[in-house]
């Protein structure tokens, strides 16, 4: 146990999957310890190339403190505390109706933030009524990054299930999706 450095590669210019690589290694040296909290920050990251095909690989290293149950647990604690906020900007907004009685309406969204480590992202209500335009609005959140970050644009997705589409008396003109840069509608012949 105490501080420790691991690697991780992955192929293409992928941070995240490489990231992954060298934390499951970290994880796997912990399952003698079950009652402690890993703490791993991103130390270096190198984007490796070279041959006639200009093989691409990531290569990151990350150092690693493991902590005791207490500590662990205040962590936990202060990760709670911390709220999603608006991801950076929406890209695509798509929508399915889902037959059931009454219906539900799937609506899956691609958007981007501004650097690695966004994590959870959710599609949330904005209100429980439709705006003056007859549209449903909602935002896309995640939960920003702690620590060390790479401040380069990523894709992230999201999805949920509007449960109170069928429920809806008004007629409903289409969905609006927001992000802290921009918002998507979607009309509802749009819907699939």
């Amino acid at each position: 146990m105490g501080k420790k450095t691991y690697i991780g590669f992955a192929d293409g210019y992928d941070i995240d999957k490489a990231v992954e690589a060298a934390i499951q290694r970290a994880y796997e040296d912990m399952e003698p310890y079950p009652d402690f909290m890993l703490t791993a920050k991103l130390e270096d990251v190198t984007i490796e190339s070279g041959g006639f095909a200009g093989v691409l690989r990531t290569r990151v290293s990350i150092s690693t403190e493991v902590s005791g149950k207490e500590e662990a647990k205040i962590a936990s604690e202060e990760a709670e505390l911390v709220r999603p906020n608006l991801i950076h900007s929406v890209g695509t907004v798509e929508a399915h109706i889902l037959k059931r009685n009454p219906p539900y309406l799937s609506v899956i969204v691609v958007g981007q933030v501004n650097s690695t480590g966004w994590t959870k992202p959710q599609i949330l209500p904005r209100h429980r009524c439709l705006n003056d335009k007859g549209y449903m609005e909602f935002d896309f959140v995640a939960q920003p990054p702690t620590g060390r970050v790479l401040y380069v644009m990523r894709r992230i997705d999201g999805d949920t299930i509007w449960t109170g589409y069928g429920n809806v008396s008004v007629e409903l003109k289409g969905i609006q999706v927001h992000s802290k840069t921009n918002s998507v509608e979607l009309p509802s012949n749009k819907f699939s």
